[in-house]
């Protein structure tokens, strides 16, 4: 159970945060970025030393360790992987993101994942700030809103606020 083969991948639960690059001392995990469509996770397993500091510091559990050793070759480009994270447009400026999985919403908030989470799940980080701002404004109008009218009973005289 504790055996480290090669490195295995779930491209649908990555968030390409570069994480497992940035704590990966060999080099093995790198990004390429130059696509428009995708971001391209590169593995060279004959770089990798197998440590896990890539598993440990993922956000999302999307690297495990495979069960079964590494192929025994000399063809280098058997120890590469290539997977490609697909962009989505934010849903609504349109600009290109990666969105949280759902998996990693469900830890986090249960299931079904709330309805105000699931509406910002698939924007970018700045409408999700314009729109996380914009509800706390609308909530703190209301609330005042809700304060103000407190002071004053249905004949429109103020209450003492004593």
């Amino acid at each position: 159970e504790t055996f480290r083969g090669m490195l295995s991948h779930d491209f649908k639960k990555c968030t390409a945060c570069e994480t497992c690059s940035y704590v990966c001392s060999p080099g093995a995990i790198t990004f390429d970025r130059s696509g428009k469509e995708s971001v391209k996770w590169q593995y060279f397993g004959g770089q990798c030393t197998y440590c896990g500091r890539c598993i440990a510091f993922c956000p999302t559990g999307a690297l495990q360790f495979e069960h079964s050793s590494a192929p025994v070759s000399r063809d280098l480009d058997t120890y590469r992987v290539v997977h490609s994270i697909q962009y989505v447009p934010c849903s609504r400026c349109g600009k290109p993101i990666i969105p949280l999985p759902a998996s990693v919403l469900v830890k986090l908030y249960g299931d079904p994942i709330p309805a105000d989470i699931s509406a910002v799940r698939e924007m970018c980080e700045e409408c999700r700030n314009f729109t996380t701002t914009r509800n706390l404004k609308n909530a703190t109008r209301g609330q005042m809103a809700r304060r103000a009218s407190d002071l004053i009973d249905r004949s429109g005289s103020k209450i003492s606020s004593d």
